[in-house]
């Protein structure tokens, strides 16, 4: 039999494994969300969303692919079929908050695009964690965003390790928290979450970051500010082996931290306390009139300062002589005299107008207070306060483990104070104080 040449027979063997060229398959395009709503086509396998709605662009264009299951609800990742058919449209969701119109620019309100994110992460999670993700940038709350499920993590982007976080989400509202959590294995990290005003004591809602019921669930990298609570739980029901690592807490008006029912091997490690900064309520009058007499300077006064309190560090500018001015105590008030134990010499005052500041680091409670015990703090700043309370850090509970402990600048306003408080029937194991 006669051989066919070699490169004849190279050539028939790729012609036979030559594929079949496949069939571009066309894809349903629609330009927003509302389109393909109202188009009610037919069961396409794959549609393709270009814009999120007619004024707020997507973050990027989307597939939807086709779920023969009925739409329980419709938002921006799972849209019901329109009659006369049947079915669901579902993308494939990465977890960012901007794909259900989030604003990360901090001018519209984002309440309801961020709890329709963690409501859908609720659903949407298997076994394990679902991270809800929230990119740089600023997003305007006028509403508390509440998870109440299991397995959910919010997640934002830090800046460079820094506790001052690149997500930020500002609360306008007051009275009301900015985070509400119920559930297990949570997670909260690299988020600050801030009021857009000093909230006072009296709105005790004012709670940064709320938990109710929470249960092994991980904390990390968080600054709150502006609060009357920055933490605090339901005091109600138990929480118990959570982990809080690196927590900063930076203004309050209450309490840095309040938790009533933390206990069971939840740990502390690396948490920041202080009431300077922005969190510092400033205030400035003017001084109408001087007296000395000995080593007292009586100041008369238009009006009071906000919050004046005896003991509070006011700053005194622009009087003659300049021993009158610079930072001092208030030991007394009286109507509009504010008198100050300013160690000046007797002698005349030669200009009786100048400025009271009054810089008020000001908490109505014990800074940190933990109570119900077994708990693990390793690593604790708490830092320029007036406290209106018996002690800096309290724990009223049973068996806590307490170490790298440091405490600077405290004013208490009641003479039966102590920097660390706890439950004398029950063990402390006390390590390094400062």
């Amino acid at each position: 039999m006669k051989r066919l040449p070699i490169f004849l027979m190279l050539a028939l063997a790729a012609g036979a494994q030559t594929p079949t060229p496949v069939p571009e398959r066309t894809v349903r395009t629609f330009r927003y969300l509302s389109d393909m709503d109202a188009s009610a086509p037919t069961k396409d396998p794959f549609v393709y969303v270009q814009h999120f709605s007619s004024n707020i662009l997507w973050r990027q264009p989307k597939t939807f692919r086709y779920d023969p299951a009925s739409a329980s609800s419709t938002n921006a990742i799972v849209r019901a079929v329109p009659s006369p058919n049947s079915g669901r449209r579902i993308i494939d969701w990465d977890g960012d908050i901007r794909d259900f119109g989030a604003d990360s620019s901090g001018v519209t309100d984002s309440t309801k695009a961020i709890q329709a994110a963690c409501d859908y992460a609720g659903t949407a999670r298997s076994n394990g964690v679902f991270t809800v993700k929230v990119p740089g940038g600023v997003y305007r709350l006028s509403n508390t965003v509440t998870i109440s499920s299991q397995r959910i993590a919010l997640v934002g982007e830090a800046a460079n390790a820094s506790a001052f976080n690149n997500s930020k989400l500002l609360f306008t509202g007051t009275n009301a928290p900015i985070l509400s959590l119920s559930g297990t294995k949570l997670e909260v990290r690299n988020l600050a979450l801030e009021y857009e005003t000093m909230q006072g004591p009296l709105a005790t809602n004012s709670v940064a970051l709320k938990i109710n019921d929470v249960i092994a669930s991980r904390f990390e990298n968080l600054a709150l500010r502006k609060a009357a609570y920055c933490i605090r739980d339901n005091s109600s029901v138990y929480q118990f082996q959570n982990s809080w690592r690196d927590i900063y807490c930076y203004s309050f008006s209450r309490g840095g931290i309040r938790m009533d029912r933390q206990n069971t091997s939840s740990t502390f490690d690396n948490i920041y306390v202080q009431n300077a900064s922005d969190g510092q309520e400033t205030s400035s009058v003017s001084i109408t009139a001087t007296a000395v007499s000995g080593t007292n300077v009586t100041f008369t006064l238009s009006s009071l300062p906000t919050r004046i309190r005896t003991n509070m560090m006011v700053t005194i500018s622009g009087l003659s002589p300049d021993s009158l001015n610079g930072l001092t105590f208030i030991t007394n008030i009286s109507g509009l005299n504010v008198s100050t134990a300013k160690a000046s010499a007797p002698g005349s005052v030669t200009d009786g107008v100048g400025t009271l500041e009054v810089t008020a680091r000001y908490c109505a409670e014990s800074p940190v207070d933990i109570g119900y015990g077994m708990v693990s703090i390793r690593g604790l700043d708490i830092e320029h306060c007036i406290i209106d309370d018996d002690s800096a850090l309290a724990l009223r509970g049973e068996y806590n483990e307490v170490s790298e402990v440091h405490v600077e600048q405290i004013y208490p306003l009641n003479d039966n104070f102590f920097f660390i408080s706890g439950n004398a029937a029950s063990g402390i194991d006390l390590g390094s104080v400062s």
